[in-house]
């Protein structure tokens, strides 16, 4: 029992590094239908505003002069009008996968729809990532988005694909090869790579109090692992008590689940030890057992 609390223990506060993990092939779902607060807008018009970019003073704290600058941006849009036409059977989807990018000023969330040309509509109706070439002029030559007003706080499922380090320190194993072990408990030196899929919701938000707006993650991921391990063999841990003391290489496949809030998370690993090189790795006691870690990641990207 007092080996199981003390294994717990370092579960909670062991630390799986997905330290600079990739995210890539990420889109969010974005319903046309929208709703009575958050529509979906559109233009198709670029004007040219003039921005005061700095302001000059002399000797006296006294304004003498300021600079201005120009930039070309769209002019505010109208509620977007899908037509059934520009899209694959005549039908308007439910949703349609784009990138999201909220503005500068904190105001909209920009919406970029993906565009496929007319040979992969057949191929890719059930994804609903085909248009017709209508549609395709109206996303190359216009903008959608969606205004976000002080306070609001605007939510879209997103899923992507993500992969990088990983280590986990600590594990427990469910079973061993002989009956007498007094510890079920590892902590050997372990690195390796995931890679996985995760699923949940994007957020993005304008405070009034904040300069730039702010944009939030919480998803689940599930996730594919494969690392080294370097074992410690001695007769406390073989099958053998006359085994020669000594280390080995040891491959360790494996299964993860992972629960996010941005750059933060919460890790459960399942998965085998499968002792590689010397001889005497074939008496270690757990070797092809099964074994679960836990942990705790912090990105350092976002």
């Amino acid at each position: 029992m007092k080996t199981a609390i003390f294994t717990l223990s370092l579960m909670l506060t062991a630390n799986i590094a997905v330290a600079q993990g990739i995210t890539f092939k990420s889109r969010a779902k974005v319903f046309l239908t929208g709703n009575a607060k958050f529509k979906i807008q559109y233009t198709n018009t670029k004007q040219v505003f003039e921005e005061l970019s700095s302001v000059d003073y002399d000797a006296n704290g006294l304004k003498i002069g300021s600079t201005k600058t120009t930039k070309k941006d769209w002019v505010p849009g109208t509620d977007a009008v899908f037509v059934a036409a520009d899209f694959p059977n005549n039908k308007i989807p439910d949703f349609l996968y784009a990138d999201l990018v909220q503005s500068e000023d904190k105001t909209k969330v920009n919406i970029h729809f993906y565009k496929f040309d007319d040979v992969q509509d057949v191929a890719t109706t059930k994804t609903l990532k085909a248009f017709t070439n209508n549609f395709n002029t109206k996303i190359e030559n216009g903008n959608f988005y969606i205004t976000l007003k002080e306070g609001d706080n605007l939510a879209f499922r997103s899923e992507a694909y993500h992969a990088g380090p990983i280590t986990i320190p600590f594990k427990v194993y469910l079973t061993s090869r002989d009956d007498s072990h007094n510890s079920n408990a590892s902590a050997d030196f372990n690195a390796g790579l995931f890679i996985g899929r995760k699923w949940g919701k994007k957020s993005f938000i304008n405070l009034p109090a904040e300069k730039t707006g702010k944009s939030h993650e919480t998803y689940v991921s599930t996730n594919f692992l494969a690392g080294f391990s370097v074992i410690e063999i001695d007769a406390k841990n073989s099958i053998n008590s006359s085994t020669v003391e000594g280390k080995s290489l040891s491959f360790g496949p494996g299964f993860g689940m992972g629960f996010h809030y941005d750059s933060f998370g919460v890790f459960i690993g399942a998965g085998l030890d499968i002792p590689i090189g010397n001889s005497t790795a074939k008496e270690w006691r757990y070797k092809n057992q099964p074994w679960i870690g836990f942990g705790i990641g912090f990105g350092l990207f976002k």
